[in-house]
């Protein structure tokens, strides 16, 4: 049976301490990423509310979140109520941590982004998810990346050949052949000589 579909819609304010974590959540959130999320918090808002599970109040998703708000002082914070039960809960819960690790960062793209961003409007990065370090080294990582290779590649036309040895009696020579040319008349390219081979 499908769990009912989690809610839409803005959200509701609720105050910050009337939810509570998951004590089996596995993902961990140390300070260095929570000093972030709450310059993120600040300066954008909270435009996407925490996934809760309404009969509880546990949280399902954005815990980080949450204790970001937590940790900049505030005091009431966006959140979606889902009417499931709690191992439903828990189900979404590890689906979303797992599901999260499984993209990847494409670089180049990332330093363009970054590149129109003026660091004085963002609080020098961390409302952005970054440091200073992570940011300047992001950069200078382009010095070492190596060049594409690029290999010309001869398009000419190849002209390979092969060969047949037929052996037999001499008195059978010039009608093989007469055959072999008959044989071979429809295949282009194709030609057939007459020679000896050493040894034979």
């Amino acid at each position: 049976m499908p769990a009912p579909l989690p809610p839409e819609g803005a959200g509701v304010m609720v105050p910050v301490n009337s939810i509570i974590s998951n004590p089996r959540n596995d993902n961990i959130h140390p300070v260095v990423q929570l000093e972030r999320i709450g310059e993120s918090l600040k300066l954008f808002g909270q435009p996407k509310p925490i996934l809760v599970r309404q009969e509880n109040r546990m949280i399902i998703a954005g815990e980080g979140v949450w204790r970001g708000a937590q940790h900049i002082g505030w005091t009431e914070i966006k959140v979606l109520f889902w009417d499931v039960d709690q191992k439903t809960a828990d189900a979404f819960l590890v689906a979303d941590n797992q599901l999260s690790t499984l993209s990847h960062i494409d670089q180049r793209r990332r330093r363009e982004l970054l590149a129109e961003l003026e660091p004085e409007e963002f609080g020098n990065f961390a409302a952005l998810g970054f440091g200073a370090d992570e940011v300047e080294k992001l950069f200078a990582d382009v010095a070492d990346e190596k060049p594409i290779e690029v290999v010309t590649v001869d398009t000419a036309d190849v002209r390979d050949t092969f060969w047949i040895n037929i052996v037999g009696p001499l008195s059978q020579q010039a009608y093989a052949i007469a055959r072999l040319r008959e044989l071979m008349a429809d295949i282009p390219g194709v030609e057939v000589q007459l020679g000896t081979t050493p040894g034979v």
